[in-house]
């Protein structure tokens, strides 16, 4: 259903093309301070928007069967300027935002960012959004509502940690690695990212990188043995990457012909934990707060066990479950 779009409002959004979708959503929903999860392409595509695109990419606008809209008034809505830059920025927040939720895939679409100019929606700005390279091996989810109000927290937060001037430098850095690991095409570069992003949470000492990294991600997995096992593991895996060796190498305590589907196992496992902790830091102030900062953070993991689970209040990420259901053999 497009999206009515009023007179004298500028947009940006992101629409794709191929996402599956739960027969319980109904859109367009409303989320909020100008956001907006819109079914199929977000306005009617009339004539001048394929003089506007050129037919491939109108074509491809028609097929889109979500877009994530910001919208806002304007005093000057024919003109493109940094009003245009803010909505994309909120739109990608969403867009970001949902692969945090949830592992899904989808096969492209566009950004556009425009106005309705005196009734009359007009596109200032686009560009293609590139096919996603999905997780091998693993069962896509069809999303639901849930989902989307999901969504729409965790991008408030990635809002709030950019704000200029913001101390958060540190937790800046670690979601700028969750982006380059969702966007990597290739799975040691991929774990390589993610990795990276949960030491910007976990902040091992100096020469205790492997210590830490196991002994602190439990916490957000639980304490066993078998966890603590499979934390050494992508830490090592990452290990060789660094080295430019196979990842199968750190794996060597498994018989040979299993170590390949471990190996993407533990690459599914590690995008899992990295979201699930990005989910929750950024979905609330409070743990936004806490991880804002290198000396904040060091506190942190200064405290009792009992201590942080109590500030973390997030839960745990049962990352065995996830792979018993949806990792396919």
């Amino acid at each position: 259903m497009p999206f009515d779009l009023p007179i004298g409002y500028k947009f940006a959004c992101f629409a794709l093309e191929g996402i599956g979708l739960d027969r319980e959503f109904r859109a367009p929903m409303d989320l909020g301070n100008g956001l907006w999860v819109v079914s199929g392409p977000p306005f009617e595509l009339g004539e001048a928007w394929r003089e506007w695109l050129g037919s491939i990419e109108a074509d491809r606008l028609q097929r889109c069967n979500i877009t994530l809209l910001a919208i806002s008034p304007s005093d000057r809505p024919e003109v493109l300027d940094n009003e245009n830059q803010m909505l994309t920025q909120r739109a990608l927040s969403l867009f970001y935002a949902l692969f945090m939720v949830e592992v899904f895939r989808y096969e492209g679409g566009i950004a556009l960012s425009g106005a309705n100019v005196d009734g009359r929606v007009e596109v200032r700005q686009t560009s293609r959004i590139v096919e996603h390279y999905p997780l091998a091996q693993f069962q896509f989810a069809s999303l639901r509502t849930v989902h989307f109000r999901r969504m729409a927290r965790i991008a408030e937060g990635i809002r709030a940690v950019h704000i200029p001037g913001t101390e958060a430098n540190r937790l800046q850095r670690g979601f700028h690695a969750w982006i380059r690991g969702v966007q990597e095409r290739y799975g040691d570069e991929r774990l390589h990212q993610f990795v990276r992003a949960i030491e910007a949470i976990v902040k091992p000492n100096e020469g205790s990188g492997r210590r830490h990294f196991v002994l602190r991600g439990q916490l957000f997995v639980g304490e066993s043995a078998q966890n603590a096992t499979m934390l050494e593991e992508i830490f090592n895996m990452r290990g060789s990457t660094e080295h430019l060796n196979p990842l199968v190498e750190a794996l060597e305590a498994y018989p040979e012909e299993n170590r390949q589907t471990i190996s993407q196992q533990r690459l599914c496992q590690t995008q899992l934990l990295a979201s699930y902790v990005y989910e929750v830091v950024l979905g609330d102030a409070a743990l936004r707060a806490l991880f804002s900062s290198d000396d904040r953070i060091a506190a942190f993991w200064q405290l009792s066990r009992d201590e942080q689970r109590t500030e973390w209040g997030g839960g745990r990420l049962d990352w065995v479950a996830w792979i018993a259901e949806r990792f396919q053999m």
